[in-house]
């Protein structure tokens, strides 16, 4: 399987053959019009970092980008005001939340992981 790291802020493809594209977040947007959906995208402890408003342009191109059939893994806390509860499902469904588990010694930093997708999956 291919794998490919994007460095630089420029238009890119997907790789083909399908592969492992790693794309830091302030790059999504030379992404966002790719040609073939994205199955997979995963987003973790970032949003804290961000604005509202980057938050909520993030997650209208992640929508786009999975498509109809992509899911959108993501695993982020709230430790500011930016509503993330109100901003997800205004371009995703909750496909389910996801069970974890920590080590007994591990530090209770990590939040909710959550499966979103675009589509009506119950139609």
């Amino acid at each position: 399987m291919d794998s490919n790291l994007v460095m630089q802020n420029i238009n890119y493809p997907l790789a083909r053959p399908p592969g492992l594209t790693f794309i830091p977040n302030m790059f999504h947007r030379n992404f966002s019009r790719a040609e073939l959906p994205i199955d997979l995208c995963i987003n973790t402890l970032s949003f804290a970092e961000m604005t509202a408003e980057q938050v909520e342009d993030y997650c209208a191109s992640i929508s786009e980008m999975i498509g109809s059939s992509g899911l959108f893994f993501e695993q982020n806390h709230q430790n500011n005001d930016l509503g993330l509860a109100n901003i997800f499902p205004k371009y995703s469904k909750r496909l389910r939340k996801c069970e974890t588990q920590r080590l007994p010694t591990y530090p209770n930093i990590r939040a909710e992981a959550n499966i979103w997708v675009s589509a009506d999956w119950r139609a």
